[in-house]
Parts: structure tokens; C-alpha cells; sequence
């Protein structure tokens, strides 16, 4: 079977009504790792069903998010990914899903499949904004539509593109008081350590951290960065810098 063929069938399969189907289809794109293969996804149209499906609950919505990270990251074609995520909507629906509420402390596994939901969707869109056509998705925008514009500044404000308020709200969830860890102190009470075992202990709480998705919000300054690119996103950081 020629392999276009074969990813256009495999695309087919993501938008199956069958939720079979969709997770099988979903663990077939997670496996793909050649950047061919992931190109003749792109190509294929694998994007849009994909991020429809990462709206959906549970694990087929994570891996449905973990796809779209690996394809818009990942070869030649990623900007091509990046392109179709934002035709597809996907720059609301990932803000959408990085602003969904935490579930309650005590329930460990819900909340840890929280965290990498909201780690893979910032992900997402960091990478969507790398371009000037998603941060403006992402930001909007808010110069006139006109080159020329006349003095009547009514009249100019009524020209601009609506700002949106994305930056903010993520933002505002970034500085959640109770999703942000207090610093462990050492209080000196114990035996010292040499340095050496103290890296040690530090990369191995990195790396058990880096696995569990243990700060969510760890693309949260890419996607602050790339904001700037465009005006709003610039605004936007003016303000957070001049007010007290």
C-alpha cells in the first residue's frame, strides 16, 4: 500500500466515531518518530482531528496534546503544524485547556494528570506563537487595519483589532497562590553534605519532577517571550513592569 495512503487512513482513523478506533489510531501517531513520517502526517491533515481530540477527558486527550507538541516541534515540517493549529483553532482551545481548574490536592492521580494536560496544552501553544501569525492569534493586535489613518483618534480606535485578554488570564492562574510551592529552607539542624552528593540529590528531584510534569507551567515564559513579538504582547509586559 502506497504511504500516503497509509497516513491518510490513519488520519481517517482519528476521526473515527468509534473511541477505539481514535485511541489506536492516536497511539499509531505517538509512534511515529522519523521526520518522514511525521511530514506525511502534517501532510496528511493529522492536526485537526488531533486537536479535537485533545479536548476530549482522560488519556486519550493527553496523548491527543503530547501528538501535537511532538509534530509542531519536531523536523522540517513543524512549522507547517504550527500553521494548521492555528487555522484549526487551536490557539483558543489549548488557552482553554491551560486555564481548566486544578482538581483537589488529595486526589494524587487526578491531579498529576492535570499537570501534564496543562504542561502538554502551554506547550502547544508556546510553540504555535514562535510565529508572528500565531502570537497575533494569541494576543490579537492592535494596530489599525489601515496604512493611512485619519487624525480623528475615535475614529482610529475604532479600526483596531480587539486585544485579548489570553495573557492575562494565564497569567493570573501562573501566580495562583496555591499552585505556586514554597522554597524548601535547609535549616542547617542536619548533617552536612558534600557538594557533590547535593548536586546529586538536586538533578534527581529535577529529572523525578521534569517526569511528572511537576511545574505545569514551565513554558509559560516562551510563550511570554514570543508574546512580545507583536505589539499587545509588548503592551502587556509594559504593564506588569511599571505597575506597582
Amino acid at each position: 500500500m502506497p504511504e500516503d495512503k497509509v497516513y491518510g487512513e490513519l488520519v481517517g482513523f482519528l476521526g473515527a466515531d468509534r473511541p477505539d478506533l481514535q485511541k489506536a489510531a492516536v497511539d499509531a501517531t505517538l509512534g511515529v518518530h522519523d521526520h518522514d513520517g511525521l511530514a506525511n502526517l502534517i501532510r496528511a491533515g493529522a492536526i485537526g482531528p488531533l486537536c479535537k481530540l485533545s479536548s476530549r477527558p482522560g488519556d486519550i486527550g493527553n496523548d491527543a496534546l503530547s501528538a501535537l507538541v511532538k509534530l509542531s516541534s519536531t523536523g522540517l515540517s513543524a512549522d507547517q503544524a504550527c500553521e494548521d493549529l492555528v487555522g484549526c483553532g487551536a490557539t483558543n482551545r489549548m488557552t482553554e485547556i491551560a486555564l481548566t481548574s486544578p482538581p483537589a490536592a488529595t486526589d494524587v492521580e487526578a491531579l498529576d494528570a492535570w499537570r501534564k494536560r496543562i504542561n502538554f496544552a502551554l506547550a502547544v501553544l508556546a510553540n504555535i506563537t514562535r510565529m508572528e501569525k500565531g502570537a497575533v492569534e494569541f494576543c490579537g493586535r492592535s494596530m489599525p487595519n489601515e496604512a493611512i489613518v485619519t487624525k480623528d483618534e475615535e475614529n482610529v480606535e475604532s479600526k483596531l483589532k480587539p486585544a485579548k485578554p489570553t495573557l492575562t488570564l494565564l497569567m493570573s492562574r501562573f501566580l495562583l497562590p496555591t499552585l505556586i510551592k514554597p522554597a524548601k529552607n535547609d535549616d542547617g539542624g542536619g548533617e552536612e553534605s558534600s557538594t557533590e552528593d547535593t548536586n546529586a540529590h538536586h538533578l534527581e528531584e529535577d529529572e523525578n519532577a521534569a517526569s511528572k510534569s511537576d511545574d505545569p507551567y514551565q513554558h509559560m515564559a516562551a510563550i511570554l517571550m514570543n508574546a512580545t513579538t507583536v505589539e499587545q504582547g509588548r503592551k502587556f509586559v509594559m504593564r506588569l513592569q511599571h505597575k506597582k
